[in-house]
């Protein structure tokens, strides 16, 4: 639908609010958690250095990690969003439960949930 541009359509109403409110903010922030702790390092042809502009201040692990932290607490949350909303509204996406050519069935534990594959 994305690709033809069909998800526009009324009919697709449910799938557009799907990506734009659920899939969209769980994406931008695990796509934020994996680029993160590279942020800080630039790679070219000279190898790997850290960036470090005329009047900026290197910060520390701990600082980093209390980021990472917040991002991840974030990510989570949309997380949870998402499953909630799926799970409640599961009669709208019949493909969320049925299983074809050896797909894997929806986990709906958000416990267990550690990260999306991008």
């Amino acid at each position: 639908m994305i690709i033809s541009g069909d998800i526009d359509l009324p009919a697709n109403s449910d799938y557009k609010s799907l990506r734009d409110d659920y899939i969209k903010p769980m994406l931008i922030w695990f796509t934020q958690a994996e680029y993160f702790p590279f942020s800080m390092f630039k790679i070219d042809n000279g190898g790997i250095s850290k960036h470090r502009g005329e009047d900026s201040d290197s910060v520390n692990y701990s600082d980093v990690d209390r980021m990472m932290s917040k991002i991840n607490d974030r990510a989570e949350f949309y997380t949870k969003r998402f499953l909630d909303y799926i799970c409640f509204n599961s009669n709208k996406y019949p493909e969320y439960n049925n299983n074809s050519n050896g797909d894997m069935y929806p986990d709906k534990d958000a416990n267990d949930f550690s990260s999306f594959v991008l």
